[in-house]
């Protein structure tokens, strides 16, 4: 499944790549366009997504009644947890298919980004070469061992090759970030110091990202609130926990954004933005619908 996803997206990109007039930034753009389109076409369940959060606030408030009402008696929660969610249309999970969706769009585009020879360039005539699987295994083989980047030998391949321009203002999206001094402040540094914005950008739009989706409401909160005006001990928790979630993918993003090229990373900060602004432009029109 995931290889012929990452066919279909390496054929994708490529059409993009190959159809920009211009030479200057072409990998990068074409992640841009690409990811724009991805989430254009996940724009109805996006809507979807943030109706069922505001929802949510909406009932938020029954539920922690009905929680504190029934606390001891499991059964009875749960009854009338679903009669609230059946008075009001609410379903819990109706907000976790786009995250389901999501993965295995970035697997597959992990494999496009790690072998684009395989999936982008495969059975086209590029700088004099054939693409093919002979091809590649030759390229690979005339790559000096300084020069090969171990677990992407075919990005090694069209940087050494001249293959794909994966330069972006500056930013080579085919090399791996590190955080390695002597590369850093090395001679390598004007080609490892720029990558570090990568990691961090998507790192940063990651959290902004998880920060908006989460689902903040003020009254909620007041409401959370016990008759003497103390927090229950189970609601503290909650809370701790869903901020330590809020800091978790963040934190993996960071990680993955130095393991992998930095066209990952890139895409993860394209598709952050994307969703940030998103998020702003829909809860405005859901609300100013329901005022209206």
């Amino acid at each position: 499944m995931f290889k012929a996803l990452a066919g279909f997206f390496g054929q994708i990109i490529y059409i993009i790549y190959d159809i920009i007039p211009f030479e200057y930034c072409k990998y990068g753009i074409s992640l841009i366009i690409f990811t724009i389109i991805v989430r254009t076409l996940m724009l109805p369940l996006a809507v979807k997504q943030i109706k069922s959060q505001e929802k949510m606030n909406e009932v938020q408030p029954l539920i922690n009644d009905i929680q504190r009402k029934y606390k001891n008696d499991r059964e009875k929660l749960s009854q009338e947890m679903m009669k609230i969610y059946q008075q009001y249309n609410y379903n819990p999970l109706s907000g976790c298919l786009p995250l389901f969706i999501q993965m295995p769009i970035i697997i597959s585009l992990f494999a496009v980004i790690r072998n684009p020879l395989t999936y982008m360039l495969k059975g086209k005539e590029i700088a004099g070469y054939v693409i093919n699987q002979s091809t590649i295994e030759n390229l690979i083989n005339k790559i000096p061992e300084g020069e090969l980047i171990r677990g992407y030998e075919q990005v090694s391949a069209a940087l050494k090759f001249n293959l794909i321009d994966f330069n972006f203002l500056g930013i080579n999206l085919g090399m791996v970030p590190t955080i390695n001094r002597g590369l850093l402040f090395g001679s390598g540094m004007s080609t490892y110091l720029p990558l570090l914005i990568i990691p961090i950008l998507a790192c940063v739009t990651t959290y902004i990202s998880s920060k908006m989706m989460s689902v903040r409401n003020a009254a909620t909160k007041k409401d959370k609130k016990n008759k003497k005006g103390k927090r229950d001990e189970k609601d503290e928790a909650l809370e701790s926990m869903q901020s330590n979630m809020l800091l978790i993918a963040p934190m993996m993003t960071l990680i993955f954004s130095f393991q992998f090229p930095a066209g990952l990373g890139f895409y993860w900060t394209v598709s952050n933005i994307y969703q940030i602004v998103q998020e702003i432009v829909i809860r405005k029109y859901i609300r100013k619908k329901k005022e209206g």
